[in-house]
C-alpha cells in the first residue's frame, strides 16, 4: 500500500507540474499574441502617415525611404502641396513606439495638414503644434521635427528645426 501512494502522489505531481507549465506557456503566447497585433496595428496607423506618391515631374523630383531601426511607432516624413508654387517637406519623430506613439504622431500629421490650409508661416504651425502636442501628451513624450517650405516662383526656402537632429 505504501508504495502504491507515493507512486500516485509522484504521479499525482507530475500531472501538477506539467499543467503550471502548460498554463506559464499559454499566458506567454497569449502575451506574445497581443505584443504582435498591437504592432501590427501600429504599422497599419503608421503606414498611414506616408504620402501615397512623390512628385516626379521636370520641375521637382522627391523620393524617399524609410527603413525603420527597431519597431514601428513615430516616425513621420511629408510632401504637401501648398498651393501652384509652395509645397512643405517634412520630417519628425514622436519618443516612444507602438500604439501611442502611431497615435500621437497621426494626431500631428492631420493637426499640421489641417494648419496648412489656414497658413503657412512656419512660426504660427510650430507654435501651434507645440501647444498641442505640450496639452495631449501632458510632458510624458515628445516630438522632434523639421519643416521647409519652398517657393518656386520666389526660389526661397524657409525651415524651422524643432529639436530634430540636422536633416
Amino acid at each position: 500500500g505504501e508504495e502504491l501512494n507515493i507512486t500516485f502522489l509522484q504521479a499525482i505531481s507530475n500531472l501538477i507540474i506539467v499543467a503550471i507549465e502548460n498554463k506559464r506557456l499559454a499566458r506567454r503566447q497569449l502575451e506574445e499574441e497581443a505584443i504582435r497585433k498591437e504592432l501590427e496595428i501600429a504599422k497599419n496607423v503608421q503606414a498611414f502617415l506616408f504620402p501615397d506618391k512623390l512628385p516626379n515631374g521636370v520641375r521637382l523630383k522627391v523620393e524617399a525611404s524609410y527603413l525603420p531601426h527597431h519597431t514601428v511607432g513615430g516616425d513621420y516624413y511629408d510632401y504637401i502641396p501648398i498651393n501652384k508654387s509652395q509645397f512643405l517637406v517634412c520630417i519628425a519623430d514622436v519618443s516612444g513606439k507602438g500604439i501611442p506613439a502611431a497615435l500621437m504622431m497621426s494626431n500631428f500629421q492631420a493637426s499640421l495638414h489641417t494648419m496648412l490650409r489656414h497658413t503657412s508661416n512656419l512660426t504660427e504651425i510650430v507654435e501651434a503644434l507645440n501647444y498641442q502636442i505640450h496639452e495631449s501628451a501632458k510632458g510624458e513624450s515628445f516630438i522632434t521635427f523639421f519643416a521647409a517650405i519652398y517657393d518656386h516662383e520666389l526660389n526661397t526656402m524657409v525651415y524651422v528645426n524643432a529639436g530634430h537632429n540636422p536633416p
